[in-house]
């Protein structure tokens, strides 16, 4: 029977020099939620203190989410769990076979085949050369990726590796799974598809341990939370109550109690002066669009580094970098896929799905600004785009195909208009 426990857990890592390497190590050094110490009469940052005196105890059944702000710990101990990381201290007994879904793509290579590299992935999950024959036809069939399984998978658009990743890693349920922030399955069109698997495959696993910043996804898998700070675990109960105590915490660092000048009294912002109350930062208000790059904006005009995803902020600016057509089209055909939903599914229409609508403009514009012969690429896809959005749409809704416009009613410009939404009776 599978089982976790954890006694007196700690673990820190040595850091040399940090304060002087780069930016990006001043970022982090300013917003890691783990204990910094530094030697007597230093400048050197001698360990960062990621986990502290953690103790846990699971069993077959617990679904347990981890919850808290960046930097609180909770990546660090789904590592010990998965046995990346050895403590320092303490005592770490895992029973039962462990997939961490860290990061789905993880030991593949790209000069190898689709087939051969569902082999390398198998092989890393702790599967047998012979288990993974025995599903080698299912996961292919599962890929939808036919004659390019052949082929190196260098070739293959970033949605096309998602797809083979996802569907390795979701071959053989574990017995205890590790999850961090959930799983992205590639384009509009396979995330039907993709979201009844993991269903599937998470309803047949004996202990789940996810981290996410979601409370919606916290809520609907785990049973049980932890709340971590700082790398200690601060609250434990259950998700409802833990998810309450995370929420008072939140709201008493975004809303310190104390006189707060306005604006008015105070004859305007002065330099230097605290964040003004007529911004709202994530968390003040409850009508607050959920748009990350907006938060993250203001969280860092506030200085509040503890509350940035750091790793996503970087690796959003260097995608930035890096979009090709490839990634356009999916964007797009997700969009279309949302705008037909909108049209076609009225009950289902709501403010956070709006939100989800002009989230997925506002990508696909900052993408064109920084890369303009992205516009063209976009515009000379469109038709083929939204074929392939239509057919997701008519398995999302449950409606047939002949529902749907045989061709996109509305130009590129439409489609990215914010101030746009399609109506019932048409575009």
């Amino acid at each position: 029977m599978a089982s976790i426990t954890l006694e007196k857990v700690s673990v820190s890592f040595p850091v040399y020099s940090a304060a002087t390497r780069s930016i990006k190590n001043r970022l982090i050094q300013s917003a890691t939620g783990g204990q910094i110490r530094s030697e007597s009469g230093s400048n050197k940052i001698s360990v960062v203190q990621a986990l502290q005196d953690v103790d846990l105890t699971l069993r077959s059944g617990d679904r347990i989410g981890l919850v808290g702000h960046n930097g609180a710990g909770k990546t660090t101990l789904l590592r010990v769990l998965a046995r990346i990381y050895e403590p320092n201290e303490g005592k770490v007994l895992v029973e039962g076979s462990t997939v961490p879904l860290f990061d789905i793509s993880l030991g593949m290579d790209p000069e190898s085949t689709g087939y051969e590299n569902i082999i390398l992935r198998g092989l890393y999950l702790g599967l047998s050369r012979a288990q993974i024959r025995a599903r080698l036809d299912e996961i292919a069939e599962f890929t939808e990726l036919g004659d390019f399984l052949n082929l190196p998978i260098r070739t293959y658009s970033a949605g096309m590796r998602m797809r083979l990743a996802f569907a390795v890693s979701t071959a053989v349920a574990p017995e205890i799974l590790l999850l961090d922030e959930g799983i992205g399955a590639g384009d509009a069109a396979f995330l039907q598809k993709a979201s009844e698997r993991l269903k599937l495959f998470t309803e047949q696993v004996s202990i789940i341990v996810l981290s996410s910043h979601s409370e919606a996804l916290i809520s609907r898998m785990c049973t049980k939370a932890l709340l971590m700070e700082h790398g200690r675990v601060i609250g434990a109960g259950t998700t409802k109550d833990v998810l309450t105590q995370y929420r008072r915490m939140r709201d008493s660092l975004t809303n310190p109690v104390g006189p707060q000048a306005s604006p008015a009294s105070s004859g305007g912002r002065k330099k230097g002066a605290a964040h003004s109350s007529a911004t709202p930062l994530p968390g003040d208000n409850a009508e607050a669009k959920p748009d990350w790059a907006v938060q993250t904006a203001q969280l860092v005009r506030a200085g509040r580094w503890e509350d940035v995803d750091l790793n996503r902020l970087l690796a959003e600016a260097e995608s930035l970098g890096h979009q090709d057509s490839s990634s356009i089209e999916d964007q797009l055909t997700l969009l279309l896929l949302r705008l037909l939903k909108w049209q076609y599914r009225p009950r289902e229409r709501s403010e956070r799905w709006r939100d989800l609508i002009d989230e997925g403009r506002i990508q696909i514009e900052r993408a064109v600004g920084i890369a303009p012969g992205l516009a063209e690429a976009a515009e000379s896809h469109l038709e083929g785009v939204y074929h392939k959005a239509r057919y997701a749409a008519a398995r999302h809704t449950g409606l047939p195909l002949s529902a749907f416009p045989a061709e996109c009613p509305v130009p590129l410009s439409r489609v990215l208009d914010r101030a746009w939404l399609p109506s019932e009776a048409g575009s």
